[in-house]
């Protein structure tokens, strides 16, 4: 994950993108974050998830227990990827979902 967020550089993404190693996170928008525990990147994951947080952006965490890196996409097989696809449809709904108007 370390290597991935520094390819973007604010000169390069003309500042429209924020990198998750950067110091501060707050102005972050809404965030859905889904780990592994066989993944090399979990920890990661959860330490991004516990910054979010403390910046005060909405953050949207869950980890599957058991299952590796490219589970997610394993639903006709794991439990686990059925629930975390279910997740992620409910957050991504919530995030385009047209506002209800009083």
């Amino acid at each position: 994950m370390r290597s991935y967020a520094t390819v973007q550089t604010p000169a390069s993404d003309g500042g429209k993108f924020h990198k998750p190693c950067s110091r501060s996170l707050a102005g972050f928008p809404p965030t859905t974050l889904i780990t592994a525990e066989i993944d090399s990147l979990h920890w990661e994951g959860e330490a991004f998830a516990k910054r979010l947080q403390h910046a005060a952006v909405p953050v949207a965490y869950r980890h599957s227990t058991g299952v590796s890196h490219e589970f997610f996409s394993m639903c006709a097989v794991l439990a686990q990827a059925k629930d975390a696809q279910a997740f992620a449809s409910s957050e991504l709904h919530k995030a385009f979902a047209p506002p209800v108007n009083p």
